[in-house]
Formats: C-alpha cells, structure tokens, sequence
C-alpha cells in the first residue's frame, strides 16, 4: 500500500497544553494494578497467534508486569506486533470491498499492553471540546441536539445558516503514520513514548484471514480495534478543529461555532457561503497533508437563506460548494438525511415512527425456526435494542412509544402461548422482580432522553450553553418531563406486578438473587414446550375454572373435582384429591435434589429417618452427617399465599423444640452439632430468603446455581398437577356447595 507524495510530507501542527504531571507519567514502570484494571475480558477474539484471554490468565500479572516494562525500552518482540485482520460488514448483502470493515486482532498480550498506554495517554492530551468522538461523555447526543438546535434556530431567529456534513473516506486506514506522531509530538507528549509507537508501527504487519501465509506491512492508517487507536486519531482531528477556529464560522449566542466532530463524521457551518467555502478549502488542504480525504457521495450541504421583511426562511439548494474540485451535494427543502444514525431534515431532528420497523422484525423474528426462549432472549438483546438510539435521540411521541409497547406484548404473548389477560407488568417487571424483563418503551425511553438532555448543558460548548440555546434545551426536557412516567421502571412495574392478583405470589422472588434467572438464561435442561409452561405456571395463567370465569359471574368457578372450593390453581395443586400423587412426586423431587447436593458435598446422607418422641413421631426428609456435623433438612412446598419465612421458621420449629428428638439424633451419631434445616419454596416456584440463604451462604449444602434449579423443579411439579387435574376424572364423596 503506498501513500500519495503531499502524505508523505510531515504535517505541521500547532503545539497544544498538555497535562506535564500526566506525561511524565506515560513511560514509567508498569503496576500491577493497572494490569488488572486493563485485563481484556473472557471471550476476546484471539490474534494470529490464537491464544485465549484463558491462557493470559495463567500468567501472573507480576510475571506481566515484568515483560510490559521491557516493552517499554522499545524492545517488542517482532510477534507482539503482527495481526489478522478480519473484515465485518458494513450492510447487508455486502459485495463491494468498501462495503466491509477492516478489524485488525493483534495477540491479546499486545492487546493488553495497548489498552494500559492508551489509559494513561488519554488523560494526558487536552483535546478540543468540539471533538466528542471516543470520550468519555455523551457525544453522539451532544453532536445531535447541536445540530438540530442549529437548524431550528436558523428558522426560529430567521437568520442565514450554511452547514456542511463531512463523511472521511476510510479514515482510519488511511490517515499517515506522520500525521499520528506529528499530532503526538503537537501535544508535547513523551518523546519515549511516541518512538515507543513508532518502532511498534514500524515492526507491525498483519495478513487478511483466512489467508495467513499472505503477510503485508500496512503503511498508513491506524489499526482498527486497538485500543490505543480511536486516540491517536483524535490527536489528528483534533488539530483540523483548532485550525479552523477563528471569526469564520456560526454565531449562537454570542459565540462563534465553526466545526463540530465526532471522530470522522465533520460538520462545519457558517452564516455565509463564501465562509463555508473557506472552511471547506481549509478542510480539504488540512486532510491531504494527512492522507484523509472526503467521501463526496456521503457528503452534503444545507444553505438557509433568511428573508428578515417577511419573517421567512428559504433552502437554497442551487448554490454550489466545492471540496477539492468536487462539487457536493446540496439538499433541497424535502430532502431528509441520516446524522449518526438519526433522521434529520433541513428543519431539524424528524418525528419517527418506529412501529412498521418494528412490526417487520417481530415478523422475522416470528418465522425463524427458534424456541420461544430463544426468541425472547433476541427480542430483549438484539432486536429492542436496535431501537433505543432512534427513539431516545429523535422526537417520538407518549402514543406512538405506547403502541410500540402493544406491538411487542402481542409478540410475546403469541410466542409464549400466553393468555389476553395476563397482567402487562408480568412482560416488563424485571427478570429478578419475578417478571420477562421485555423493556417498555413508553416508560424508559422518555426517563433516558431526560437522562441524556440532562447531562448536555456541562459539556457543550459555549455556542449552545446560554441564552435561546439553554432556552432549546429546556424546552426538550419539560416535553419529555411532561410524559415520564416514573424515574423507577424496575419499581413501577414491581409494584404494579404485586398488586394483581396473578402476580401476589411472586412478592419474594427479588429476596434470593438468579432464583428466576432460568427465564433469561442460554438454559440447556428445558424445552421450549416446558419453558411455556414454567412461565403460566409461574404467573398463574393456566385455564383454571377459576380464572376462566373472570369476568363472567354465571360461569361455575368451583373445582371440577367435586370439592366444595374455588378452582384455583392454589388448590389443584395444594389440596384437591385429584392431584395428590403428583404432590408427593413434586415433593421427593425436591428432596432427592437435596440429597444429591448433600452426597457432592461430601455427606452421608439418611433418607426419612423415623424418630418417636412423647409428642408424636418425626420423620425428617433428610439427615445429613460430616465431620461431626448433623443438618437435619425437610422440604415443603407451600400456597402461594403463605408467608414464606413464616412458613419456613415453623417447619424449623417443628424439629428444633423438640428436645426429645434433638437428644435422640445427639446420643445416636454422638454429636451435639445438630443444625435444621428447611427447603422452603411456593408453588410459583420462589423461594423463602431464610431457606435459601441457609441452604446456600450458611451451611453450604447448595451452590447458588442450584438455586433456579430447585425453582424449575417446583414449577415443573406444579403444572403436572395440574395437567394430571385435567386428565382425571375422580371425583370427590362430598357434595358441592353452592
């Protein structure tokens, strides 16, 4: 790859501040500490050498900070330095090599080494505040909202505005290695440092996978997905920015803006066309000195005219501007364009309706041959998500946010074979409040366009702080205000969920940490048939008499049994006569779990052992001996109305104040380390907060992966009882009441 004769010449750049405290910094020794706060995290793609974020681990970061600290003597192993680059695209049907992005995976050790100078080189250059690409604070909202402020006020203040938007062709591969160290050495940063970074650029060579063999020694360009990269070429745009401020540009309230960036997306503005014309012209002389140039086709301009007799504004799309001879294109009165991912027209941030793009992928995701676990699990991190920029940056609506929410209710609900009626909290209340965890968009996208409106006004710059501007802002955040419904979701939809009568039961379910995280986990051990009906088990939507004749005062609601109750699943499950052997199998389900974690844990385990005391025989579950130590566990699985730490204490009081039975165990394995025990669990499936943490922090008898286990185990025993209901057909002696 060769670079054209002007990208050969070193750049000349005006100095910049530098934090000198930090810089001196920049080469010396490395800790350990910053070892560990760097670490890459598991699962990390490999380099050429395929070695695993695993493999690293087994190296002690003492032995790591060792061979960092030779590095930095400018002795990197030629290794250390190559890389495959793989090459992701950018759209579908992706054919055109410019439709591709070049990722280059160098080994994680030099990935590491990366990632600790880019750490500490950050905070060390000043960079100018209308770069906000790559930074720790909201850029791509700062860049949005400035731009729609611009062009709103344009109309609102009947003032001429000329904006162009810049698209770099293929920035980061092409900028020049001297414009990287010219910038460098423009913030004054550590000499070590930078030859540091020029030797490993100089060793640096990299072959396109899958063709290893072919190795070639790039030139140009900054490696993409090196974490040192996004700052090295910020250096480089940030002198573009300090070049072009100046009187040239767009007054906004007493300041004059000229040029806001993030990372290679530009725009430049100016209340004049000869102005933005200059601007342009410095633009394209600055970028040829750094091998970058303009991608015109992406490229384009926006003229407003202001008729300040009549009060008007006009788009003027015949005036011609030029960048490097190329003319660009200038958008017309009706023309719309896409500004890091969000739609704009020449009048400002456009109204979106999402509701057709979202109806199309819930079609997709409707046809695709998955379980319906798997369908939630994409709809929740892929496929909501894909929404949350759009709808939190542009201007949407409380209606159109609420049929959003209509829209993906009605998908899970068909997904999930759920009925009408089950409550909507169950969809959106949180995976640990007992819920799908499905976002609503009605609830959290205004609650996150306030958050981010929220946090504009400390870090934009002047142009757009005081005066109409603050003005602007203030406006969007009372709208947004106006139609928030809570500063909560997890707590608004938690109490929502609690208060109705299906989701009561689930009241405990925050108490025990992961003990419903079977609902959004890559589970292995449930069918797709089996996680549809854990969840109506769950939430209670199964077709009891009772629940079907909600609504319907004449319809029977006592059980099909012949019991003088209401068929609720509470008592299919806890009391009818029909189901009382699937009792018994629901139970010694959960008792042989226990039993089984107890022998892994090393104890001898007795099954019901029969103790008869002046009070009554007692017959533990369970007795579990190690090391002299006695548990003596009993399971029960209780209504869904029960007190579950009520319900547990009593099943422990039930063996403990028995002294009898308490002197028995002591005087038969002579021990008098004797602690009790209870698995306590509804019929939901959640679980007691003391049970657990008893069985799992206190006498380590389960290990916390357990936890969900057990849940399914109840559930999955619960809906057999009520599938075996449904299929008897015994009745019981007695009459029903009416």
């Amino acid at each position: 790859m060769s670079l054209p004769r002007d990208a050969c010449r070193t750049p000349q750049f005006s100095d910049c501040s530098i934090d000198t405290s930090i810089n001196s910094k920049l080469t010396s020794p490395i800790s350990t500490d910053e070892i560990g706060k760097c670490f890459p995290r598991n699962g990390s793609s490999p380099g050429p050498d395929l070695s695993s974020v695993g493999e690293l681990r087994r190296i002690s970061k003492f032995e790591l900070a060792k061979i960092y600290n030779i590095f930095l003597c400018r002795r990197i192993p030629d290794r250390f330095c190559r890389a495959r680059t793989v090459f992701l695209p950018k759209k579908r049907d992706a054919s055109d090599p410019g439709d591709f992005r070049p990722i280059s995976l160098t080994p994680i050790p030099a990935r590491l080494f990366s990632k600790i100078r880019a750490k500490r080189l950050a905070p060390s250059v000043r960079l100018d505040p209308d770069q906000r690409g790559f930074i720790e604070s909201d850029g791509i909202a700062q860049n949005t909202f400035l731009l729609d402020y611009v062009l709103r006020h344009s109309r609102e203040k009947v003032e001429r505005t000329f904006v162009a938007s810049l698209d770099l062709r293929k920035a980061f591969d092409s900028v020049s290695h001297e414009a990287v160290f010219a910038a460098l050495k423009a913030h004054a940063v550590d000499h070590r440092f930078i030859e540091l970074l020029q030797s490993i650029y100089a060793k640096s060579s990299t072959s396109f996978a899958p063709f290893s063999g072919h190795k070639f020694s790039p030139t140009c360009g900054v490696k993409q997905g090196d974490p040192l990269s996004s700052i090295l070429f910020n250096l480089v745009i940030d002198q573009l920015i300090r070049k072009l401020k100046g009187p040239v540009g767009l007054e906004l309230d007493g300041s004059t803006i000229s040029i806001s960036a993030y990372a290679d997306d530009i725009l430049l503005f100016a209340s004049s066309s000869a102005g933005l014309q200059h601007l342009l012209n410095e633009t394209s002389k600055f970028l040829g000195t750094c091998n970058l140039f303009v991608n015109c086709s992406k490229s384009f301009t926006i003229s407003i005219l202001a008729d300040s007799k009549n009060k008007k504004t006009k788009v003027d799309s015949a005036t011609p501007f030029y960048i490097n001879n190329e003319p660009l294109k200038s958008l017309k009165a009706n023309d719309s364009f896409k500004y890091l991912g969000v739609n704009f027209s020449v009048k400002g941030l456009l109204a979106e309706n999402c509701c057709p793009t979202l109806q199309d992928y819930l079609s997709k995701l409707k046809s695709a041959p998955l379980k319906p676990q798997q369908r939630i699990w994409i709809l929740k991190n892929t496929l909501l998500p894909k929404l949350f920029h759009l709808l939190v940056l542009s201007s949407v609506t409380a209606g159109k946010l609420a049929k959003l929410d209509s829209v993906t209710r009605a998908f899970v609900r068909g997904a999930l074979f759920l009925p009408g009626d089950c409550p909507n909290s169950f969809i959106h209340a949180s995976v640990a409040d007992g819920g799908l965890g499905v976002l609503s968009f009605r609830v959290s996208v205004p609650l996150w366009r306030r958050s981010r409106l929220g946090g504009l006004g400390a870090v934009m710059s002047g142009g757009c702080l005081g005066g109409t501007a603050g003005g602007y802002l203030q406006r969007l955040t009372d709208r947004v205000i106006s139609i928030q419904i809570t500063d909560n979701p997890n707590s608004f939809f938690r109490q929502k969920l609690y208060n109705t009568v299906d989701g009561a039961a689930l009241v405990d379910s925050s108490k025990v940490k992961n003990q419903k995280i079977w609902v959004q986990s890559r589970n292995k051990f449930i069918s797709g048939r089996d996680f549809v009906n854990l969840l109506k088990t769950k939430i209670a939507c199964l077709p009891t008499a009772a629940r079907c004749a909600r609504g319907r005062p004449a319809k029977d609601k006592f059980c099909r049994a012949g019991c003088p109750r209401k068929e609720t699943l509470n008592h299919v499950s806890q009391a009818c006569p029909r189901t009382h052997g699937k009792r018994i199998q629901r139970h010694e389900a959960v008792v042989n779990y226990l039993k089984r974690a107890c022998e892994n844990r090393g104890f001898e385990v007795t099954t019901e052992p029969l103790y008869k005391t002046s009070v009554g025989n007692r017959k533990p579950d369970l007795l579990a001996r190690k090391n002299g130590k006695i548990l003596v566990i009993d399971a029960q699985v209780v209504g869904d109305a029960v007190d579950l730490d009520r319900a547990n204490n009593g099943k422990i009081s039930y063996y403990r104040d028995n002294v009898e039975l308490d002197q028995q165990i002591q005087a038969q394995y002579s021990s008098p380390d004797v602690s009790y025990l209870s698995a306590t669990l509804n019929l939901r499936g959640v679980w007691s907060a003391k049970s657990a943490f008893d069985l799992v922090n206190k006498f380590k008898v389960l290990r916390r992966t357990d936890v969900p286990v057990v849940s399914t185990r109840v559930l999955i025993g619960t809906f057999a009882s009520f599938t075996m209901f449904n299929r008897s057909t015994a009745r019981a002696m007695r009459g029903r009441h009416s």
